[in-house]
């Protein structure tokens, strides 16, 4: 028989599972409306980040992602490896590989959020019992104790720069919910991402 401590005990750690698991979603996109040179083709791909190893995890990914759309991108890291980087080496990068844009992706913030989840009682149905037993106990009480959870939004800014003019071409905001670590972020963002420069008509 199950007791009303286990169901509480299963409910909560449901609960936790399920609010751990991260998910993207773009808030907004910006395009200018003046640009008519997509879809664009050779891109270097930069993303501001004091942790070197997550800066070159975020700039493969993306380039992967985009090369698969038939888009030509560069990880700036290779060229430009100074941290922080330097104006100077990202135009030699730019120089260097013909590339026509810059994607910038860079952390606007961190928020956390605490909430409460008063304690409930309910009655749960019980299964698998002969006829009379379950007429007899077919429902049971379950105290469920409040307990809180914190939710954790990672929110980052990602900007799509036209290199012969120096000119901001396209914004998108995105929010990560309750990542892991900054890989989890990174394999989240980057197919929203992706979906929405599509659905903007950067990329084919």
């Amino acid at each position: 028989m199950k007791s009303p401590l286990l169901c509480a005990a299963v409910s909560l750690f449901l609960f936790v599972l399920l609010s751990g698991c991260s998910k993207t979603s773009i808030t907004d996109t910006w395009k200018d409306t003046s640009f008519q040179a997509a879809p664009i083709n050779s891109v270097l791909v930069l993303a501001v980040a004091k942790d070197q190893l997550a800066r070159r995890n975020y700039e493969e990914t993306f380039v992967k992602a985009l090369s698969e759309r038939g888009v030509k991108a560069y990880p700036s890291y290779r060229y430009a490896p100074s941290d922080p980087v330097k104006k100077g080496e990202i135009q030699a990068a730019v120089h260097k590989l013909g590339a026509k844009y810059v994607l910038v992706t860079t952390l606007v913030g961190v928020e956390k959020e605490t909430q409460y989840h008063p304690p409930r009682t309910y009655v749960a149905p019980r299964m698998g019992m002969g006829y009379y037993g379950y007429y007899y106990r077919s429902y049971e009480i379950v105290h469920e104790p409040g307990f809180y959870s914190t939710n954790v939004k990672v929110q980052l800014e990602t900007a799509l720069y036209d290199v012969a003019n120096q000119k901001q071409i396209w914004i998108a905001h995105s929010q990560t919910m309750n990542p892991n670590s900054a890989s989890d972020v990174i394999q989240s963002v980057i197919p929203e991402l992706v979906d929405a420069m599509k659905e903007d008509g950067l990329i084919l």
